[in-house]
């Protein structure tokens, strides 16, 4: 055999087996197509691309939509559809046809089967105008997000309400709403939902509502109301592991444990935010912070602990962080454990850094009605251009003491009167810049930011609201 030919035979072989491996995936994606579905299609049948050929069950849809792998849109009609699986989203967008959610409900049927409603794995997969209820997540499905589990993907616009998430073993695991682990979950409703740790105590583990598990993962402008993290798991609300939480509101949610409204874990962030109403029975009605925080902008309002010896009303905090630009307000530990406000619980060395905060008309049966840290520890925790009753035992730089005059405390409105002493008496920082109060207002609108979550806008000014 000539070599020279053998050898180019070889090349010619390879290059045609290189360009297979190349196309074979081309050929098998196809072009994007719409995929429908409805409860009373007259003629279902494969592949679900006419109204007339709906499927009737929404697995059936998103499944021939995954095998085509190009970015298909399922459309779902107005209706109930009961689940006897998990639906799986791919490089798929599943939506509610009408845009209402509580026209379109997906219904996990428990207790009749057990299993989870949706579980995302692409970053283009979204599920978006639906309520979601009745799902249930066990150890059998890794016990996170009884109604959703975002490996990759987005949630948006729903309503998750009734799922439940059950387990006994594992670490950062949670969610009895929705699990998100890369991904976001924007502009929906995550209400009465339940994480059950079955007494276990697990380190991390909680989210009655939502658990957010990366620095990949975002809950954004959210009400997560009426959740419960109960035997002992934390965070009613929402937990969160490195994540981001912004422009949310966190009301009327309980643990069993820390954290009625949220915990915050390893360098968790919440901006821009509601935390009101909440009730734990240990430590943190409102936030619990463990292994570092940082929380701008918001309002932590009416939250309590409840046990006997149970530290802080409002926000308890065992790690570092910092908090600027919040107001800290008319929370209660009920009985006489710690502070009503903010209770410090660290080791040596941890350092909490507070700014531009308004602390104040908290309540505690300890006596300590605003601050108050459990080791006394010197230099720990540094207070600056903040307005609390009293500073006594904290580093402290130009604090105001007196009343912060807001404009009805007593029916929940925090904004300032034009006669506090919180006004222009901030100090600017740079995570300012360009952002937004809680109302939509600009910061440091007059040279100098106002301590607290909102600024005052002087008569006859004329803004937007962001």
């Amino acid at each position: 055999m000539n070599i020279i030919t053998s050898r180019w035979q070889a090349i010619i072989l390879w290059t045609y087996v290189g360009i297979l491996f190349f196309l074979v995936p081309i050929a098998c994606r196809g072009t994007a197509t719409n995929r429908y579905v409805a409860t009373n299609a007259p003629a279902s049948a494969w592949p679900y691309d006419s109204w007339t050929s709906a499927a009737t069950n929404i697995k059936y849809a998103v499944d021939a939509a995954n095998s085509n792998n190009a970015g298909d849109l399922v459309i779902v009609s107005n209706g109930t559809y009961y689940l006897t699986e998990q639906i799986t989203v791919s490089n798929v967008i599943v939506t509610n046809y009408s845009g209402n959610w509580s026209l379109t409900t997906i219904n996990g049927n428990y207790s009749t089967v057990t299993t989870r409603c949706f579980f995302l794995n692409h970053p283009n997969a979204v599920i978006s105008g639906f309520t979601i209820t009745n799902g249930y997540a066990t150890n059998s499905l890794a016990g996170n997000g009884g109604g959703i589990y975002v490996e990759q993907g987005r949630v948006h616009d729903c309503l998750v309400t009734g799922c439940r998430s059950v387990m006994s073993v594992g670490y950062s695991r949670g969610g009895g709403g929705i699990y998100v682990k890369d991904g976001t979950v924007s502009c929906s409703s995550v209400i009465g939902n339940v994480f059950d740790s079955r007494g276990s105590a697990l380190t991390l583990a909680g989210g009655g509502g939502v658990y957010a598990a990366s620095t990949n993962a975002m809950v954004t402008n959210c009400v997560i109301a009426l959740n419960l993290a109960t035997n002992s798991a934390s965070g009613g609300g929402l937990a969160m592991l490195y994540a981001l939480g912004l422009n949310c509101t966190i009301v009327s949610n309980y643990a069993d444990r820390y954290g009625g409204g949220c915990v915050l874990n390893s360098n968790s962030s919440l901006k821009n935010s509601v935390i009101a109403s909440n009730a734990c029975f240990y430590y943190g009605g409102g936030i619990q912070i463990m292994g570092g925080a940082t929380i701008y902008n918001c309002l932590i309002s009416r939250n309590k602990s409840t046990w006997q010896w149970g530290y802080c009303g409002g926000v308890y905090v065992n790690g570092p962080c910092h908090m600027s630009g919040c107001t800290i307000v008319s929370n209660l530990c009920r009985q006489g454990g710690g502070g009503g406000g903010i209770s410090f619980d660290f080791a040596t060395g941890c350092k909490t850094n507070i700014s531009n905060c308004i602390i104040r008309m908290n309540q505690s049966l300890s006596g300590h009605s605003d601050l108050y840290d459990a080791n006394n520890g010197p230099n720990k925790t540094s207070i600056m251009f903040s307005c609390v009753s009293s500073g006594s035992g904290f580093t402290i730089e130009s604090v105001v003491t007196n009343d912060p005059s807001f404009e009805s405390a007593s029916n929940g409105n925090y904004r300032l009167r034009n006669d506090s002493p919180c006004i222009n008496a901030g100090i600017n920082e740079s995570w300012m810049i360009n952002a937004y109060d809680l109302s939509g207002v600009q910061r440091i609108r007059y040279g100098i930011v106002d301590m607290g979550c909102f600024e005052r806008l002087n008569q006859g000014t004329a803004y937007f609201v962001h």
